[in-house]
């Protein structure tokens, strides 16, 4: 749900941003609408990938914890 109102929320924001910040302003549609949609999916792709990244982070985190411990015990 969290990447569905990334897209929502950013879509239309750079959708505008895009149209009105360029040189000569963008046909509403379909440029617009396309780069509006383009660029709320790679917001939307961004946050997902920092999302998973600190998720795998805790997951090595603890899979070396679990190891060294692992190595602690064996050794006399």
């Amino acid at each position: 749900m969290r990447y569905v109102k990334t897209f929502l929320v950013t879509a239309p924001v750079l959708g505008l941003l895009g149209h009105f910040l360029a040189e000569t302003p963008m046909p509403w549609w379909p440029d617009t609408a396309i780069f509006g949609a383009f660029m709320g999916a790679l917001s939307a792709f961004v946050v997902m990938r920092f999302t998973f990244a600190r998720t795998a982070v805790r997951h090595i985190r603890g899979a070396g914890r679990a190891f060294w411990s692992a190595v602690r015990r064996k050794t006399p």
